[in-house]
């Protein structure tokens, strides 16, 4: 069945052999390919082998079958990110961050987003909002330091979310 070639592939991924974790989530999305969780998986691991375009056209058909799917929003944002095209990536990430108000690593992402489009102030909310959401995140702790240090050297003011 497409869920035991889907196991398979996290099997695989976890341990590292993205080759045959993308045969096994490519098997599963032959099975079942209105499955977004199948085309997300596909796409996740196409962006580990640096197939961004083969991970952006699965993700693509995922969003098309759940298009409010936090985590194919934010995974699509990852492959822009990647693509080092921070403004793409932000307006997936905000997207991401509407369907799923309550998942911090979307306000991570979103916050690494503008950190790199240099709107430190929005950065800084974007952060302090995971935080909150997740109080024992290093990343969002981290991130948090980093861009309150970059707001102090650019005397910029934090925003709203």
């Amino acid at each position: 069945s497409d869920e035991i070639f889907a196991a398979l592939g996290d099997v695989h991924q976890a341990g590292g052999d993205i080759d045959a974790a993308l045969a096994a989530y490519r098997e599963a999305a032959r099975i079942a390919p209105r499955s977004a969780r199948h085309l997300l998986r596909l796409g996740q691991a196409c962006r580990a082998q640096g197939q961004l375009d083969q991970a952006l056209a699965h993700l693509l058909q995922a969003r098309e079958i759940a298009p409010q799917d936090d985590e194919i929003l934010r995974e699509t944002g990852l492959v822009f990110e990647t693509r080092k095209q921070f403004d793409r990536a932000l307006e997936l990430y905000q997207q991401a961050a509407r369907a799923a108000p309550d998942a911090p690593a979307n306000y991570v992402r979103k916050g690494i987003a503008l950190k790199q489009l240099k709107d430190y102030g929005a950065a800084e909310a974007a952060f302090e909002r995971a935080a909150a959401l997740d109080p024992k995140s290093v990343e969002a702790a981290k991130q948090l330091a980093v861009v309150r240090a970059l707001n102090i050297m650019h005397g910029e003011q934090r925003v709203a979310v």
